[in-house]
C-alpha cells in the first residue's frame, strides 16, 4: 500500500454516541428501501423443498408475482416492522463496537498495514460476535414474521382468526410459549459463527476505502465501491450459515432441531444446492443493504462530528 494510502486512513476517533446515532439512522434507511428482498430471499431459504413438488417460492420473479397476487403489495413488506426494530440496534452497537475497538486496538490508527488489517479484523469479528447475541432475539421475531405463511397450520389457523400477519407481539408470546426465554436465543451460535467472514468484509472494506480515496475517487464511489465488493465476497462466506440460521429460526423444522441433524437432513434430502437456495435474492438485498447501510453510516457520521464538534 502507498504511502497515500496509508496516510488516507488516518482518523480522528468519533464519540461512541455518534456512530450509535449514525449506525441506527442507517439501519432505518436500509431496512426501509430493501425489505421486499429480505421476505423473498428469506422465505426461499426457509421452504423445505420436497421431490416431485414444485416450490411456492422457486426464484426471485416467480416469488416477486406470488407475493403480489396472493398478499397483495403489503406481502413485500411483512416483517418491516421487526426488521426495522432489529436492524436499528444492530448497526447502532455493531459500529459503536467497531469503532471503539478499532481505536483501543490502535490508538493512533497508523499505519502499518498488517497491524491495520489485523485491527480490522480483530474489531469486526468481536462487533459482530456481540451484536449477534444481543439482536438474536429480534431476528429470530422478525424470521418468524416472513416465514408464517409457509406453515400451513399456523397461516390457516391465522387466516380463520384475522391474523394471517400476527404482531410482534403475538410472535413472541408463541416464541415463549414453544421454549420460553431460552427460545429467544434459537440460532445464536449460527449467527455469532459468521464473524470470520464480518471480519474479512470490514478488514477488505477498509483497505479498499483507503486506497480509493488515495486515489482521489469521490467519497460516493469510493465507499459505495469499497462495501460492495467486500459485502460481496462476505456473502458468498457465510450464506450456508445464513440458510441454517433461517432454517433454524422459522421453526418449520420442529422446535428442538438439532444442527447436526438439521444439516444432514438437507443434504440427504434436498442436496448440497439447498445451502444456497435463495443467494441470488440475498446478494440482490444484502449487497445494496450493505452499500446503502455503510454509505448512509460514514456521511451522518461525517455530517454528526461537524454538527457535534
Amino acid at each position: 500500500m502507498t504511502t497515500e494510502a496509508s496516510s488516507a486512513r488516518v482518523e480522528v476517533p468519533s464519540s461512541p454516541f455518534v456512530h450509535t446515532l449514525a449506525g441506527a439512522i442507517s439501519g432505518v434507511v436500509a431496512a426501509s428501501l430493501t425489505q421486499p428482498l429480505e421476505v423473498i430471499k428469506t422465505r426461499m431459504q426457509a421452504e423445505r423443498w420436497v421431490k416431485n413438488r414444485r416450490p411456492r417460492y422457486g426464484g426471485l420473479y416467480s416469488s416477486f408475482q406470488r407475493i403480489l397476487r396472493e398478499e397483495g403489495p403489503c406481502g413485500l413488506f411483512v416483517g418491516l416492522g421487526p426488521s426495522t426494530l432489529a436492524l436499528v440496534p444492530a448497526l447502532s452497537s455493531f459500529f459503536t463496537i467497531y469503532s471503539s475497538m478499532k481505536g483501543w486496538l490502535s490508538p493512533e490508527y497508523a499505519a502499518e498495514e498488517l497491524q491495520f488489517t489485523l485491527t480490522c479484523a480483530a474489531s469486526a469479528g468481536a462487533a459482530w460476535s456481540f451484536t449477534s447475541l444481543l439482536t438474536n432475539p429480534l431476528w429470530l421475531i422478525r424470521t418468524r414474521a416472513i416465514t408464517r405463511i409457509l406453515d400451513e397450520s399456523k397461516s390457516i389457523a391465522g387466516v380463520a382468526h384475522g391474523t394471517a400477519q400476527p404482531s410482534v407481539g403475538n410472535i413472541l408470546r408463541e416464541i415463549l410459549r414453544e421454549g420460553g426465554y431460552r427460545g429467544l436465543y434459537r440460532g445464536t451460535l449460527i449467527a455469532m459463527a459468521g464473524f470470520p467472514a464480518a471480519s474479512v468484509q470490514f478488514a477488505l472494506y477498509e483497505n479498499l476505502k483507503s486506497l480509493t480515496n488515495a486515489q482521489g475517487v469521490h467519497p460516493v464511489f469510493n465507499v459505495g465501491f469499497a462495501s460492495l465488493v467486500s459485502s460481496f465476497l462476505s456473502q458468498i462466506m457465510c450464506f450456508p450459515l445464513e440458510v441454517l440460521r433461517i432454517r433454524v429460526q422459522s421453526g418449520l423444522d420442529g422446535s428442538q432441531v438439532r444442527i447436526i441433524h438439521l444439516t444432514r437432513r438437507m443434504l440427504n434430502r434436498e442436496g448440497l444446492s439447498s445451502f444456497y437456495r435463495g443467494l441470488g435474492p440475498s446478494m440482490l438485498r444484502t449487497v445494496p443493504n450493505t452499500v446503502v447501510a455503510l454509505v448512509s453510516y460514514e456521511f451522518l457520521l461525517a455530517f454528526m462530528e461537524r454538527a457535534f464538534s
